[in-house]
């Protein structure tokens, strides 16, 4: 997730905030009040994965060469993805229950968990990073990006349309059972690479604009994300009042006019971020260990009966530790020279 030639400092920054809010959502922080505000983190990590990889890839003239770069970033996920993968992995098998499962019932949940949900948690962003450069890549040959929006435009669509119209087509049971099938068979659209497809080609196409031109429209991106936070707060406010809706789902139809707006200002700030390079780093790293965090504080909270309303304290301490862990990753890495974790982040 971190590219020393391509980074920006106020990226950085937003990753590390898209963590915490992250974190927010799996530690359940303050109820709902932080609905729809915490589902931006999702969408500007892959605009930002869509930005940084597209501008590798569409510098590049030959298509030899392309494709070459191209393996490079998808072996750079998958290495990623192992590392969290082997370290996740005691706590994978005893969560989802592998072990209690036959041969057979374990290879084919597995599968369907790695191509359309997770493994380990939270672990659908990799892949869903995986699976969508790889096929806007493949369209980009084919189509121009423009075409191709057009395209993952109704995969968003449809994702939004079963996150937050749940309720809704629960009252037709043909539509219900069509969708509990799909997600039967290959996992929910909100949370796997279906929802990823328009983002990483939003930001392909803010790597269109070139980085010179973004700077110089940084106070229209400044207005135009203020705008469309307030549209997104229309959004959720309608929700909340229609009984037929979900409010606090994974998609609004606004996070994508609102999540682009915000990495565009992100990308054309000139703002300088003390210790930038390491807040990426511990932006990775915490969207990975924060969830078995969150399960062991919950156990020593129970332990002690220790009463945290609205999850505040189960919040910070999970930041806290994750913050540290974080740190001590790093530390190992950059100091004691220990290749492995090189691939933590």
């Amino acid at each position: 997730m971190n590219d020393k030639k391509t980074s920006l400092d106020m990226i950085d920054l937003i990753k590390l905030i898209s963590a915490y809010a992250v974190v927010a959502i799996h530690s359940e922080f303050m109820g709902n009040l932080i609905y729809p505000y915490a589902r931006l983190a999702v969408p500007i990590f892959f605009i930002c994965t869509g930005y940084f990889a597209f501008t590798k890839l569409d510098s590049i003239v030959s298509k030899n060469e392309k494709i070459y770069t191209y393996k490079k970033i998808i072996k750079r996920y998958l290495l990623l993805y192992l590392f969290w993968f082997s370290v996740m992995l005691p706590y994978t098998i005893y969560v989802r229950g592998y072990h209690k499962k036959s041969f057979y019932t374990f290879l084919k949940e597995f599968i369907k968990d790695l191509i359309f949900g997770s493994t380990f948690r939270a672990s659908w962003y990799i892949m869903a990073c995986v699976i969508g450069i790889s096929i806007i890549f493949g369209l980009s040959f084919k189509m121009s990006n423009k075409a191709i929006l057009s395209v993952t435009l109704p995969c968003y669509m449809f994702a939004t349309f079963c996150s937050e119209l749940q309720l809704f087509y629960k009252e037709y049971p043909i539509i219900d059972t069509i969708i509990k099938k799909i997600i039967e068979s290959t996992g929910s659209p909100y949370t796997n690479f279906v929802i990823s497809l328009i983002y990483i080609t939003i930001g392909r196409e803010i790597s269109s604009l070139g980085i010179e031109k973004i700077k110089n429209n940084r106070n229209k991106y400044l207005a135009s994300a203020i705008l469309s936070f307030i549209l997104l707060i229309s959004e959720y406010n309608l929700l909340s009042n229609t009984e037929y809706l979900v409010y606090n789902c994974d998609c609004y139809f606004s996070l994508v006019i609102c999540s682009s707006y915000i990495v565009l200002f992100a990308l054309g700030s000139s703002a300088i971020v003390p210790y930038a390079n390491t807040l990426r780093k511990v932006s990775t790293i915490t969207y990975f260990i924060h969830i078995p965090i969150i399960s062991f504080c919950k156990i020593i909270f129970k332990i002690f009966k220790v009463t945290d309303k609205n999850n505040i304290s189960l919040f910070m301490l999970v930041i806290i530790l994750s913050f540290v862990i974080s740190n001590v990753i790093i530390s190992l890495q950059e100091k004691k020279k220990i290749k492995i974790l090189m691939y933590a982040v």
